[in-house]
């Protein structure tokens, strides 16, 4: 029964190609600043394989406001307002399913950003400064699940990958990827006699999500996600993946996707020491983590934070272009190594 069902909403789901197959990671850069301030002069610098990582709010009151751009590949990282779409997972995957739809260039979703850091969801970029908030356990990290087993039912059969969690560099302090693993094992037993399943009706219904009996044993994200601007050596990247590997999870094992990273010139004593650096250790740092990607099977996409700094955040000035629009060391190595992929 279970199998049939999710066979009927494929057949009514709209045509759309696959992304497209890449022979290593997926580099990029994230930086939602790009929806608002696209300098062709400086991103025709990028390579043509970067993609580009954007935010976008579902409780923007005009949908003009996302913006997403269309000469690239996006990963699109999805937020929305408590009130409006933290509730329900089904309206959230809906939602989701929409915007794919609506941008075939959009070959990434990540579902909410860095939970560990505030409670569930977590929409703020400033929400890293609550150092009250709760870690990622309990009931949060089970809400959180069901957001994204429902969205990666109405969004995975449409060729784009729905990644999980973003969470922060915080390994040992706000999450483990132990912790993490726990919590999934946990969430697949709670679903042992009751899950959800995507479904389509004919006549304009939209697709939604119902519950039926039985145990589910399907996959619930294609990626892991997580955020190196610390603790990005080979030995956190195989602790995730071997956490991970451990579950015997429907589908495999995801991969890693590193969906920001960065080192910053500054001194805010919001960032971590372990995050900051000279421009010459950024270069240096970036140069590290690329051949560390490339190397590592179970590193799917490697995105940069930022592209551009701007002269009103002096706290987050990872990207390759300063303020006044000179080129950073980092660019030159950006460019040379991941031109190759």
């Amino acid at each position: 029964m279970l199998v049939v069902a999710f066979v009927a909403f494929l057949a009514v789901g709209p045509a759309r190609p696959l992304a497209t197959s890449t022979t290593g990671p997926v580099f990029g850069v994230n930086d939602d600043n790009l929806r608002h301030d696209w300098s062709h002069a400086r991103t025709e610098q990028l390579p043509a394989g970067n993609q580009v990582g954007v935010w976008i709010n579902l409780s923007a009151p005009d949908r003009d406001d996302w913006q997403v751009p269309d000469d690239r590949d996006v990963l699109a990282q999805v937020l929305g307002d408590w009130s409006d779409w933290a509730r329900d997972p089904a309206k959230y995957a809906r939602a989701v399913r929409d915007l794919v739809v609506a941008h075939p260039n959009i070959r990434e979703v990540q579902v909410w950003n860095e939970p560990d850091l505030c409670s569930f969801p977590c929409m703020r970029r400033d929400a890293a400064a609550d150092v009250q908030a709760p870690g990622f356990r309990g009931r949060a990290a089970m809400h959180y699940l069901d957001f994204l087993a429902a969205t990666y039912d109405l969004v995975h059969p449409l060729g784009v990958k729905v990644l999980g969690f973003g969470l922060s560099s915080n390994i040992d302090d706000r999450w483990t990827p132990e912790r993490v693993a726990h919590q999934i094992r946990r969430w697949y037993r709670v679903h042992g006699g009751r899950v959800p399943v995507a479904r389509g009706v004919e006549g304009g219904e939209q697709i939604g999500v119902r519950w039926m009996e039985g145990r589910y044993r399907r996959p619930i994200m294609d990626g892991f996600a997580y955020h190196p601007y610390c603790k990005w050596q080979p030995r956190y990247t195989h602790r995730v993946y071997r956490a991970l590997k451990r579950l015997r999870l429907p589908g495999g094992t995801p991969q890693i996707w590193w969906t920001e990273s960065g080192t910053t010139q500054t001194t805010s004593p919001r960032v971590p020491d372990c995050a900051k650096g000279s421009e010459s250790d950024q270069a240096a740092r970036l140069r590290s983590l690329l051949r560390q990607a490339r190397k590592n099977p179970h590193i799917a996409g490697m995105f940069n934070f930022l592209l551009n700094d701007t002269v009103g955040d002096t706290a987050f000035r990872t990207g390759f272009y300063r303020p006044d629009g000179t080129a950073k060391p980092a660019l030159a190595v950006w460019i040379r190594e991941t031109a190759q992929s």
